[in-house]
């Protein structure tokens, strides 16, 4: 069962050196982006999703199991995966329990009732059509899709609140979802056999509260604002961007079917990447399995690529021998900030950013040629400088300071480096 799971001794729970830990992961973790624990009338806070509540839901055995892996009953759950260690997810667990007034740590004793007629009631009440509970298996039958198709429904679940809905399901719909369904069911059925990525990632987008962390276009991330108003009387730290440089920054949205390889984002999103991207960044980027793929064609077709990326050409031996040349210091200095494979960035952590050996899995060239033009326009702040317009570099040694062989050259050997 989700709300339960394995013994973990929840007396540690209570030990105060934990609770500070969890408030600190939680912290960097963004939870703050879509939770709170407090009420409000504020329209931002109400938007968030309430924590108040979980003393009373959950055990605390069963809420580390939930953190451990969200998915493990529901693939399709939109709470994030961070891939935490047993430890991470206890401190997280005693710090929530600690931030809620408490007066639901008992194990509730039932007295009376039948078990039996329970599973009875609900193998025949169609729980089971949405819910797991082992091998039982549903005993109600209801009608498909097809066979409501093209009919006006107004019975039943779609029932007005004022009509009974007889052995249906009472969903509470407001009469415009009540209509909207209806009308769904009677002109639109045939939308389930299209399959639009473009579609599927901008309503998942939102599903997911992507926007609780990253920016998109012009609209910032939910976590920053929400920080600054929150910080006081939340129970956690407030986070503060400000003495982290734009390349710990939690990367924006804007150009990422652009800039990324469908592939690598389908890795990314469905946790199969092992590595990170940004090592010193506190944030952490969650995985949602069931998602990946979706996320990865969408987001490329969102931009006017094609869902898989094209077989790339071989790899030109004499351009990665100058692209080797171009990242010293006396040339481009990319060496300065990118590490390369174990040779650590010259200027030291505090300007270090992505390894070139982990960029040509990532990147699409067209991003990267984009990119090196005119850096301050794709990403805002960035310390990356700007080498080369559409046609000279600032290096006439190479190529005769001509910008795209050189970049050419660059892309080459970083592909070159790629493990």
């Amino acid at each position: 069962m989700t709300l339960r799971g394995p013994s973990r001794n929840p007396k540690t729970l209570d030990d105060l050196k934990l609770i500070n830990e969890g408030a600190q992961i939680f912290e960097n973790l963004g939870c703050i982006g879509c939770h709170s624990f407090i009420n409000s009338s504020s329209e931002d806070i109400q938007e968030l999703l309430p924590l108040n509540h979980v003393p009373y839901k959950w055990q605390k055995s069963g809420l580390i199991d939930y953190l451990l892996k969200p998915e493990a009953h529901d693939s399709w759950s939109r709470m994030p995966n961070f891939s935490l260690s047993l430890q991470e997810a206890s401190a997280i667990a005693a710090f929530m329990f600690s931030a809620v007034p408490n007066t639901a740590t008992e194990e509730l004793s039932l007295v009376g009732g039948n078990s039996k007629r329970g599973q009875k009631l609900v193998m025949e009440l169609g729980c089971l059509n949405c819910h797991q509970l082992g091998q039982q298996s549903t005993s109600l039958k209801t009608l498909t899709l097809r066979d409501l198709q093209g009919k006006a429904w107004s019975t039943g679940c779609l029932a007005p609140l004022e009509v009974s809905t007889g052995k249906a399901p009472r969903f509470e719909f407001t009469e415009q979802e009540r209509r909207g369904l209806s009308d769904f069911l009677k002109n639109h059925t045939f939308s389930l056999n299209l399959r639009d990525w473009t579609e599927f990632v901008q309503r998942q987008r939102k599903n997911l509260r992507c926007a609780s962390c990253h920016e998109l276009d012009l609209n910032k991330g939910r976590w920053s604002p929400l920080v600054d108003r929150l910080g006081e009387t939340e129970s956690v730290t407030a986070f503060s961007s400000a003495e982290e440089t734009i390349h710990l920054k939690i990367p924006p949205l804007t150009w990422a079917g652009e800039k990324l390889r469908p592939e690598w984002t389908e890795q990314l999103i469905t946790g199969r990447l092992l590595y990170k991207v940004r090592p010193r960044m506190k944030a952490r980027m969650p995985s949602f399995p069931a998602y990946g793929p979706g996320f990865g064609r969408g987001l490329a077709q969102e931009h006017g690529f094609e869902p898989i990326t094209q077989p790339r050409p071989t790899i030109n031996q004499q351009q990665v021998d100058i692209g080797r040349q171009l990242i010293e210091s006396d040339m481009l200095g990319c060496i300065d900030c990118h590490s390369v494979g174990n040779r650590a960035a010259l200027a030291g952590p505090d300007t270090e950013t992505i390894n070139f050996q982990k960029i040509s899995g990532r990147l699409r060239y067209s991003y990267f040629w984009r990119f090196l033009q005119d850096p301050q326009r794709i990403l805002p702040g960035t310390m990356m400088p700007t080498f080369m317009d559409g046609h000279r570099s600032t290096l006439p040694s190479i190529y005769r300071g001509d910008a795209r062989r050189q970049a050419d050259a660059l892309w080459n050997y970083i592909r070159s480096l790629q493990n």
